[in-house]
């Protein structure tokens, strides 16, 4: 793990002043310690249960938008969402950080938005306890995600939550 490179991050994103230098900064670093290729985001999280807002500046208001109406539809007790997941595929959703949205083709959202903006591999943890979630994307030619890369996005996520409160 590259304790040096987060510690590092940690000490640009704890030294930020204002929400835009912490969204930017975040997402800006976050690729020298994870690398992505296609986009990273930082998102609000509303009562620890879905993406609210995203706060990078990779995200368009159409792509958040419709990222929030299906993150919120597959919430069990959101409106209008059943309590149980009938669909294995959303239920693999729900347990995985790792996501390879080749496999789930057949969503809507997949085929809707993920494929269409060349995201076919994601790393996104989001705990009920956070605040604020940062997420990173992969192309197809990519290599997928590692264990490492799913233990620094833990760490880096905790971290973040710690100083979000500050800012606000």
């Amino acid at each position: 793990v590259p304790w040096l490179k987060v510690h590092e991050y940690l000490l640009k994103v704890g030294s930020c002043r204002t929400i835009r230098e912490f969204t930017l900064t975040a997402c800006r670093e976050v690729e020298k310690i994870i690398p992505f290729d296609t986009t990273a985001c930082l998102h609000r999280v509303a009562n620890g249960r879905s993406f609210d807002r995203c706060l990078g500046s990779a995200c368009t208001g159409d792509a958040t938008s419709e990222y929030n109406i299906y993150y919120r539809m597959r919430q069990p007790g959101a409106p209008g969402a059943s309590g149980q997941h009938p669909d294995l595929a959303l239920r693999s959703l729900m347990s995985t950080a790792v996501i390879d949205w080749r496999k789930l083709q057949r969503l809507e959202y997949a085929a809707d938005f993920m494929l269409p903006n060349r995201m076919c591999k994601s790393l996104a943890r989001v705990f009920p306890t956070h605040r604020v979630a940062l997420s990173a994307h992969r192309s197809r030619s990519s290599p997928d995600f590692t264990d490492t890369d799913i233990t620094v996005l833990d760490l880096l996520n905790q971290h973040l939550n710690t100083y979000w409160p500050l800012l606000l």
